[in-house]
């Protein structure tokens, strides 16, 4: 069967003759760009500001595809899945970061919006009924992260085997959810999240997605989570907050509102968040973090290796860095390369 590549945002996904190509119109023959744009401009301020949701049916065909993907190079850079995370989760679209306009204030803003749209439709992207795909990267606008169901699908099969217990400390916007849905383990998930929204959102993705897993989901922050509420499990894997790079909600349960320096948030939250990890992990297992440094006001935040000190004071023995690759961002004098984040792997050992 032939196989080629399409990129989007950076990120190459493997596609095959029987899969969905993505549509890409390029030909002004008839009706100039300019037009083009300004109708859906237009368009767009007609029928305000819809986050993006996409049918249940086609949600459960999607996991189905990543759950044919064994190819462990496509799945740690494929997107599929992420649409499927997000309809369960509009709110990601409101969240503020790094004080950047969110993507639901950015569409309020003429230039911004316009923007985003001229540079769809100038990458040949058929813009529908959904906010345009650049208005998360425009200059001045940031969307909160959410994490690729793929990778997330990589790393369950990584370290993972059937059946085995998971624990996600800061289960966020369903990205690793989904994931370990699509990954085929089969097994248990629980997670953990003091967003209401966050939590519903995830009760709801549950309840429509996962019939081929276990789930027990708690709404609370992980720091009052007690090693009797969750048990023992087989695998520890997640990305916390960063600080307060995403300023997920206003509650009060919310790490960074609670604990408002960097130096109280490492001992308050990041230090119990990983004692709970160890303590839970059956011996033997991976405990995989996500995280990666911040800066505010031009100072360095060392995220990482804070989580790797405290690990190893907890008990953990360092394994190794796995990397994440980001999506490209457009403007901000950002030239389009790629980046990763690190990925680090502990092991609980006897």
């Amino acid at each position: 069967m032939k196989k080629n590549l399409f990129s989007f945002a950076g990120i190459e996904e493997e596609i095959t003759d029987d899969t969905p190509k993505p549509e890409n119109i390029k030909d002004f023959s008839i009706y100039t760009a300019e037009e083009i744009i300004n109708n859906t401009f237009n368009y767009f301020r007609e029928i305000g500001f819809k986050p993006k949701k996409i049918p249940l049916h086609i949600c459960k065909q999607e996991i189905n595809r990543l759950n044919k993907n064994n190819n462990i190079n496509t799945l740690q850079r494929t997107i599929s899945c992420y649409d499927v995370a997000d309809s369960y989760h509009p709110h990601r679209m409101e969240v503020k970061c790094n004080n950047h306009f969110s993507p639901k204030e950015g569409f309020f803003v003429d230039k911004k919006l316009y923007k985003s749209i001229q540079k769809d439709i100038l990458s040949g992207k058929l813009i529908r009924e959904n906010i345009p795909g650049f208005l998360n990267i425009v200059s001045g606008v940031q969307s909160a992260s959410n994490f690729r169901p793929g990778y997330a699908c990589y790393i369950y099969r990584k370290y993972c085997n059937k059946n085995d217990i998971v624990l996600d400390t800061s289960m966020g916007f369903g990205g690793r959810l989904v994931g370990f849905i699509a990954s085929g383990i089969n097994g248990k998930y629980i997670g953990i999240d003091p967003a209401k929204k966050t939590y519903d959102g995830n009760i709801l993705l549950c309840q429509e997605l996962g019939k081929n897993i276990e789930t027990t989901l708690i709404n609370k922050p992980c720091e009052d989570v007690i090693l009797s509420e969750i048990g023992n499990v087989d695998l520890c894997f997640t990305s916390p907050p960063y600080y307060n790079r995403e300023i997920y909600s206003d509650e009060d349960t919310q790490s960074c509102n609670r604990y408002t320096t960097p130096e109280s948030w490492r001992d308050n939250f990041l230090k119990k968040m990983i004692e709970l990890q160890y303590y839970a992990l059956n011996n033997n297992k991976y405990n995989i973090i996500n995280i990666n440094d911040i800066k505010i006001n031009k100072k360095t935040i060392p995220l990482v290796t804070w989580t790797k000190e405290i690990s190893e004071n907890t008990g953990f023995e360092y394994i190794c860095t796995e990397k994440y690759q980001l999506n490209s961002r457009v403007g901000d004098g950002n030239n389009g390369d790629v980046a990763f984040e690190p990925v680090l792997v502990f092991k609980k050992c006897e």
